[in-house]
């Protein structure tokens, strides 16, 4: 696949390895045949037929077959998504009654369509059946799934050039062989985690997992996966979360980690977790928690006086109870997801994850350095003039130069004033850097004689480039992020990095960084994110640059190159 990098075959041949050892017990039985109905669709073809540019999903969990359960099927019929994921607690049946449930199912979506199954606490210990035995009877339908289906699996639709990784675990359910434990240093937790960054490292643009227990919760059940997996898929940026277990629809903020938030603890609310209180959201800065228990079975009460309810953007249970599925879309760029009824109430929600900039959008600053400018740097063609600190700026053969001595730093700034601010610019050297390299700082926000915050781009001697967020105060320098090496990223006399920083908001304000090789692709996640909310910062301010070079590097001077500067309201 094009975007694809090296990784991708040691991620998953790990992930598969760790698996195997992991539930060597839990061996896949070999799918039964299904009963008559339309005719049986090939997995290949299922993974063809998805939208060109598009995947269609549903889900739910707690099905049961009773009339909301049918309804609740037919609906998923109605809506034709490419797969549907089953998210536990299946047919609350006798045990042996499992080969009738998917009778059931087939009935309402057709045979061979891809209604891939999560256990539930009610079929992992054969409480209503067993996993194995529903596995059997609606197998998995998607190529080139790693793992144990039905239990803790992954997979890419579409198979080709994927939109999506879906991770499915299963945390806090007890199998024949004991109680599926996620806690940090465990294989599962090590194996969820190489499932996620997989789908990083291959530019996956969409991660969605789903697991039946949920953590956050204003219905009747504790963390049951414990606070170390939920802080792994906060600090992951996982986009989408979905649960069941509870008999009811409940929808979080877009939460994740930053300033004031560096471990959510369950149990409380911490208002510094919320980075996105809306319903339309930013992709990369955060994770939506949906528990969609609503596939048929008896709704139970929310609690809106849960110590968790602020965390929470929608919510409905037995006092407005509505059945139905989470209908989800996904592009390249951007996640709508809504609930969409089939009995009951007339409960709605809807959300959306994107963010990008338009690229129609006039730029409020842009420079492409085209002119000739012997000494300093002119005005940009958006923006005004350049305000510069220092000497030893010039324009020339389409860039901006900067040369540095050992030692030297060198500040430009452009009067613009913007509360939110979306900042790319390509960066290159004559030279490579040595003894310590050299420092390039990207600030989204500069709110004159006060400070501001910027991404602070390292490129060592080696070539490794690091990226960290900061704040500034005068000449004081904090840390909202600590400095990350970007992988797989080498800096390369000849070839130019792209910087892109986003400042946006106030009370807090949130900061992202991304950094990459100028011409591959853009990576789909931020690398970095902060929240901050520093008195005298959550204004309006100008944009800029400041470089440094260390004071042990040597045959100097270095010369830096600025290039493509384009400033946007997100």
């Amino acid at each position: 696949m094009s975007h694809r990098t090296a990784l991708a075959p040691l991620v998953a041949t790990l992930a598969a390895a760790a698996l195997t050892a992991l539930l060597a017990t839990d061996v896949a039985r070999a799918p039964a045949a299904l009963p008559a109905g339309p005719p049986v669709v090939a997995a290949a073809d299922v993974a063809a037929a998805a939208t060109e540019g598009e995947v269609h999903f549903t889900a739910a969990g707690d099905y049961g077959a009773g009339p909301q359960s049918r309804a609740v099927l037919a609906a998923i019929g109605r809506l034709a998504p490419d797969l549907n994921l089953a998210l536990g607690d299946l047919s609350y049946g006798a045990v042996g009654g499992e080969q009738a449930w998917c009778d059931l199912v087939t009935q309402h979506v057709g045979a061979g369509f891809p209604f891939q199954l999560l256990a539930g606490n009610h079929e992992s210990n054969g409480t209503n059946g067993h996993i194995n035995d529903f596995s059997s009877c609606l197998p998995n339908q998607l190529p080139g799934l790693v793992g144990t289906y039905g239990r803790q699996w992954y997979v890419d639709v579409p198979a080709q050039d994927p939109l999506v990784r879906y991770v499915m675990i299963s945390p806090g359910l007890t199998f024949p062989e004991g109680l599926a434990s996620y806690a940090a240093g465990s294989p599962r937790y090590a194996w969820t985690a190489a499932a996620i960054d997989g789908a990083r490292a291959e530019q996956i643009p969409w991660v969605v997992v789903g697991s039946h227990t949920p953590c956050l919760s204003m219905g009747q059940y504790p963390c049951d996966m414990g606070p170390d997996l939920l802080n792994l898929l906060l600090g992951s940026d996982v986009d989408l979360v979905l649960h069941g277990h509870e008999h009811l629809y409940q929808r979080t903020k877009q939460l994740g980690h930053g300033t004031g938030c560096t471990r959510m603890t369950p149990g409380t609310a911490d208002l510094d977790c919320v980075v996105d209180a809306d319903a339309s959201m930013v992709k990369g800065a955060g994770t939506v928690f949906a528990t969609v228990g609503t596939g048929g079975v008896v709704q139970r009460d929310v609690n809106p006086s849960d110590p968790e309810a602020p965390y929470f953007a929608a919510a409905s249970g037995l006092a407005t109870a509505t059945w139905g599925v989470l209908d989800v879309r996904v592009s390249a760029t951007t996640l709508t997801a809504a609930f969409v009824r089939a009995d009951g109430g007339t409960f709605t929600d809807a959300f959306t994850i994107g963010g990008t900039p338009d690229p129609g959008a006039a730029p409020f600053a842009a420079d492409t350095f085209t002119r000739t400018v012997a000494s300093g740097l002119g005005s940009a063609e958006t923006g005004g003039a350049w305000r510069t600190s220092g000497t030893g700026y010039s324009v020339a053969g389409g860039t901006a130069r900067v040369q540095l001595g050992a030692g030297t730093g060198r500040d430009l700034a452009l009067p613009v004033s913007s509360a939110s601010t979306d900042l790319t610019l390509t960066a290159a050297t004559d030279r490579a850097p040595t003894g310590g390299g050299l420092y390039l700082s990207v600030d989204g926000r500069r709110v004159p004689g006060v400070g501001g915050y910027r991404a602070k781009v390292h490129v060592g001697s080696s070539g490794a480039v690091s990226v960290g967020l900061t704040r500034t105060a005068g000449s004081s320098e904090t840390a909202l992020a600590p400095s990350t090496v970007v992988p797989g990223l080498t800096h390369v006399v000849g070839q130019r990095l792209q910087v892109r920083v986003q400042v946006t908001g106030t009370s807090p304000t949130t900061v992202r960084a991304r950094v990459w090789r100028a011409g591959d692709p853009e990576p789909s996640a931020w690398q970095l994110t902060a929240t901050d909310a520093t008195a005298g910062l959550q204004a309006a301010g100008e944009i800029g640059a400041y470089l440094y070079l260390s004071s042990s590097a040597t045959g100097t001077p270095l010369v830096a190159q600025l290039d493509d500067v384009v400033a946007r309201t997100p």
